[in-house]
C-alpha cells in the first residue's frame, strides 16, 4: 500500500472514529455506514473495516425475462439475513469489465454489506460495441423484476450506471412505466447528449457554454462513435466509409462519391474543428440523428422525476465531464433534486477509466476521499 493510500485510509479512519461517537443517532449510523463503505472502495487496503463490522452477503447468478422475450443474465447480491432492503440496479454499459473484476466485486460487496441489494444485468448486446435501445427496456424489466423480489422494498429501488451504462440507466428512469417509481439515480461519467459527445470526439475538444479546451478522447470512445456513425449511413456510403476507415486516408474522389450526408459523416470520423463538427452533426442522415436522440438522456430529461446524483472525473478521457455539468445545470433549471460531484482521483486511485500518466497528490487525495464520502453519504441517506 502506497503512502498516499495509507494517508487516505488515515483520513477515513478519522471519519469512522468520529462518526462512531455519534452512532446512536440516525444521522450518525448513516455516517458510520458511509465511512465504512468509502474505506472499502479504496484498493490496496489489507483489511477493510467494513468486512470486520458486517456479515458476508450472498451472491447469485440469476436470469430474468425481458419484454422482448429474451432471457437476461444478472448478478444479484443480497445482504446477510432475511430482511427486506432498498435495492439498486447498476448497469456497466458497452464493453463491460469481467463479472469478477475487483472493482465490481468491491463495490457490490460494499453496498450489500451496507444493507443494499444490488442487481447487475449482463446483456448480450454489451459486448457488441454498440449502444442498443433494447438495453433500455431491459433495464426497465430488471426494475420490475426487483419490484417482485421478496427481499426488496419495492418503493426503494434506484438505478445507477457508469459511462454509457449511466446514460442508458438515465433513459430507463424516464420510462413511463417506472419513472414515478425510481427512488434515485446515480450516474457516473455518463453522456448527457450523444450529439455533443460526437462533437467532442470529432473536434478533440471539451466545451461548456462559451468555453472550450483541448481533449484527446480514449480510443475506445473514438471507435464506438465512428462505428455508430458509419452504421447509420446508407449502404453505398457505408461501404465507401468502411473502405476509407480501413485505408486510414481518403481522396477528393472518395469524398465526391459520397452523398451530402455521407460527407458529413466523413468529416466527423476524420476529425474537424468545433464549428464544423457542430455543422456536420446537423447534416447526418435522419436515421442517425433520430438514433442519437433516442439514446440521449437530454431528449426527454423533463420526464425524469427522481433525485439525481452525478459523478464525473475532471480528466475523464472516455466521456468529457462537461456532459455531467450540462446535465446538472438542466436538472437545476427544471427544479429537480440534483447532487453533482467532480473528482480528480477516480482514474488512478480507484482505477476507473484509468490513465497511466497522471498522479494524485497526498493533500488532493485527502480532499477527494472527503468528496467521495460526502457524495456517498447523500446516497446512503436514500438507502437507509
Amino acid at each position: 500500500m502506497t503512502k498516499r493510500r495509507a494517508f487516505a485510509n488515515l483520513i477515513l479512519l478519522t471519519i469512522i472514529v468520529t462518526t462512531f461517537l455519534t452512532g446512536s443517532t440516525t444521522t450518525g449510523r448513516i455516517a458510520i455506514k458511509t465511512a465504512l463503505f468509502t474505506a472499502h472502495l479504496i484498493p490496496g487496503v489489507p483489511v477493510s473495516p467494513l468486512q470486520v463490522f458486517s456479515k458476508e452477503p450472498s451472491h447469485k447468478e440469476i436470469t430474468f425475462l425481458t419484454s422482448t422475450g429474451k432471457v437476461a443474465s444478472a448478478d444479484l447480491y443480497l445482504p446477510h439475513g432475511n430482511k427486506r432492503h432498498a435495492a439498486v440496479i447498476f448497469f456497466m454499459g458497452v464493453i463491460p469489465p469481467n463479472r469478477d473484476d475487483e472493482r465490481i466485486t468491491r463495490m457490490t460487496e460494499g453496498l450489500s454489506r451496507s444493507g443494499t441489494i444490488v442487481l447487475i444485468p449482463w446483456l448480450e448486446t454489451q459486448n457488441d460495441h454498440r449502444i442498443v435501445k433494447e438495453d433500455i427496456s431491459s433495464l426497465v424489466d430488471a426494475f420490475k423484476f426487483l419490484e417482485s423480489h421478496d427481499r426488496v422494498l419495492p418503493e426503494q429501488i434506484g438505478l445507477a450506471g457508469i459511462c454509457t451504462g449511466a446514460s442508458m440507466a438515465t433513459i430507463a428512469a424516464q420510462d413511463p412505466d417506472i419513472r414515478h417509481k425510481v427512488y434515485f439515480l446515480n450516474s457516473f461519467a455518463g453522456f448527457y447528449d450523444a450529439k455533443d459527445l460526437i462533437i467532442s470526439v470529432s473536434s478533440q475538444s471539451r466545451f461548456y457554454k462559451e468555453t472550450h479546451k483541448d481533449w484527446i478522447p480514449n480510443n475506445l470512445t473514438s471507435a464506438l462513435v465512428n462505428q455508430h456513425l458509419i452504421h447509420g449511413s446508407s449502404e453505398t456510403d457505408q461501404r465507401i466509409l468502411e473502405n476509407i476507415q480501413k485505408a486510414q486516408y481518403w481522396t477528393e474522389g472518395d469524398r465526391a462519391s459520397l452523398s451530402p450526408q455521407g460527407q458529413a459523416t466523413l468529416d466527423l470520423i476524420s476529425g474537424t474543428d468545433l464549428v464544423n463538427a457542430k455543422k456536420a452533426i446537423e447534416n447526418l442522415p435522419s436515421k442517425t440523428r433520430g438514433y442519437l436522440e433516442e439514446i440521449s438522456p437530454s431528449t426527454h430529461v423533463e420526464k425524469l422525476h427522481t433525485t439525481v446524483f452525478l459523478m464525473h472525473d475532471s480528466s475523464d478521457l472516455l466521456i468529457p465531464p462537461e456532459e455531467s455539468k450540462r446535465f446538472a445545470e438542466v436538472l437545476s433549471t427544471l427544479g429537480r433534486d440534483v447532487y453533482y460531484t467532480e473528482f480528480t482521483f477516480f482514474k488512478n486511485v480507484l482505477e476507473v477509466h484509468k490513465s497511466d500518466n497522471e498522479t494524485t497528490g497526498t493533500l488532493n487525495l485527502a480532499n477527494q476521499v472527503l468528496k467521495l464520502y460526502l457524495h456517498m453519504y447523500n446516497v446512503m441517506r436514500m438507502l437507509a
